[in-house]
């Protein structure tokens, strides 16, 4: 980028930030900071002294602007006369302050104005990453050759640095939001208090697929939209298949609604590990099971029907549904936010969204300062997004290496022992950034196998029943699929593993491991 553009785009983006009414911490000093470790300031030849004199005078310019609070308001009249010294005779480049250092109509074309500054810049910094990470190579492999010892693992390293940058595109608007009441102001206070209202209702809740997970989560007796879920458990132990199930229940077993009745509901999935067609077959493969109560012969399913069928089954109901596979390695939560505002931009309101999973994408652009905080930072930037959307947002996480370790000691009670006591991967404080938290665990006995699920927390109003807070269900014998789902039927829940289910008057016996 030519180092007079970027002053302009840089001292644009400050000003246009400080008129932000929400005086939140800056965004683009930390990106203003990093461009400049790549834009170098020409030499002092003799024809390009008056030039450079100019950018050195922008520059200070720039760095008063920096140095100064995020609150610090700037008068327009005042920094242009500052710019018009600045540029000097250079009658074009002030011109271009004239046209971005203004009064704006309104805060959504500002905020417009900010995010396309902030793109660019974001753009810039990782299109001189490329050519940092090129340039590295190169360098190791013309003149360090004999150091290489593994070639494979030498362009192996190269490719997962240049996979790990985030090109991006445009953000349609800001994702970020802050919610103030004024104690002075009675419709301040009274706005909240309606806030509060739309909080509660029931309207626009999403159910899943199983009465007692509805029971879970407390009086509503579904999810509601801006809620995010985690749901935790150790390696193969259905948090696919639990995402999955939420997935096409909240599709097959609920009407769609919008907010904003100019807006089409929409419910969303991530995959970062199956590839759509083998998504599409398990669907296939559940769906067919309800309806049939027979097991479907996979290697018989005929792709095009399959299609067909699961696209029938899922927007029945009104939803427009999208699945996305993505690379993990290359998505990153910038990326995840900017597909969901091109949603937003192109008329659709998500209802829902079902990630698996959060925790597998590229953590560029996250704090890193301490093992486990990018992850929980993603976390924290995607909730506030989905919140501030009114998105009901489900991901999943696995459990650390000591919750394998408290199974292995007490398999029976070992699910009890997880709420509160951080056993993430990576990452310890994963709970304090998420509504709700629940955790799975698969269990086999010589009745079958069974899924132990426990409420973890629920930032909400109200209190869900301890007894609600715990529930077993049973898996399908084989050769059948998953989890029957009971919500159009009586309650197939169990209290205890081994026990009687709800639909069988509720009495419970143990059963030995």
């Amino acid at each position: 980028m030519d180092i007079k553009l970027f002053t302009v785009k840089a001292i644009t983006l400050l000003y246009q930030e400080s008129l932000l009414d929400d005086k939140r911490e800056s965004t683009s000093k930390p990106i203003i900071r990093k461009a400049m470790d790549y834009i170098k300031v020409p030499e002092a030849a003799a024809d390009e002294g008056i030039e450079r004199n100019t950018i050195m005078q922008l520059r200070s310019t720039l760095l008063w602007m920096l140095s100064n609070t995020d609150s610090q308001p700037y008068d327009k009249n005042d920094l242009l006369q500052r710019l018009r010294i600045n540029a000097g005779k250079d009658d074009k480049l002030y011109d271009a302050f004239l046209q971005s250092i203004c009064d704006y109509p309104n805060r959504d074309v500002l905020v417009r104005s900010v995010n396309r500054g902030l793109t660019d810049l974001r753009k810039y910094i990782n299109q001189e990453k490329v050519k940092e990470t090129l340039r590295k190579a190169s360098h190791s492999a013309a003149f360090k050759a004999s150091e290489i010892q593994d070639w494979n693992h030498f362009l192996q390293l190269t490719i997962g640095e240049l996979g790990s940058i985030d090109m991006g595109g445009d953000v349609k608007q800001d994702p970020a939001f802050v919610s103030t009441v004024n104690f002075k102001l009675a419709d301040s206070v009274r706005n909240a208090f309606t806030e509060l209202e739309d909080v509660m209702s029931d309207e626009g809740t999403i159910k899943a697929p199983w009465h007692a997970a509805n029971r879970m989560t407390g009086e509503v007796g579904a999810f509601r939209r801006g809620e995010f879920w985690n749901w935790c458990a150790l390696p193969h132990n259905y948090k696919s298949g639990w995402l999955m199930d939420l997935f096409v229940g909240g599709c097959i077993f609920n009407d769609p609604f919008a907010f904003d009745k100019t807006k089409k509901p929409a419910i969303i999935l991530f995959s970062t590990e199956d590839d759509t067609p083998i998504i599409i077959q398990k669907i296939y493969v559940i769906l067919k099971q309800i309806e049939t109560g027979m097991p479907i012969k996979v290697k018989q399913i005929d792709k095009d029907e399959a299609t067909r069928y699961v696209m029938e089954k899922l927007t029945a109901r009104g939803w427009d549904v999208f699945i996305h596979r993505v690379r993990p390695s290359m998505f990153t939560y910038f990326k995840y936010v900017q597909t969901l505002e091109n949603y937003k931009a192109d008329g659709y309101e998500i209802a829902m969204v079902v990630c698996d999973y959060l925790a597998m994408f590229n953590r560029e652009g996250c704090n890193n300062a301490s093992t486990g905080d990018d992850i929980q930072d993603m976390f924290r930037r995607v909730r506030e997004y989905t919140t501030a959307n009114r998105i009901l947002h489900h991901t999943a996480h696995q459990l650390s290496t000591q919750a394998k370790d408290e199974k292995r000691m007490d398999e029976k009670n070992f699910l009890m022992k997880l709420p509160g006591k951080g056993f993430y991967q990576s990452c310890k404080k994963l709970d304090d950034e998420v509504d709700g938290e629940g955790y799975l665990n698969k269990q086999i006995t010589s009745a079958g196998a069974w899924l132990e699920v426990l409420w973890g927390k629920h930032r909400k109003v109200g209190a869900t029943p301890e007894k609600d807070k715990y529930f077993v269900l049973k898996f399908l014998e084989p050769p059948l699929y998953g989890i029957a789902y009971d919500i159009l039927a009586e309650d197939s829940s169990y209290r205890q593993i081994g026990g009687r289910n709800g639909a069988g008057g509720g009495e419970f016996m143990d059963m030995d491991f």
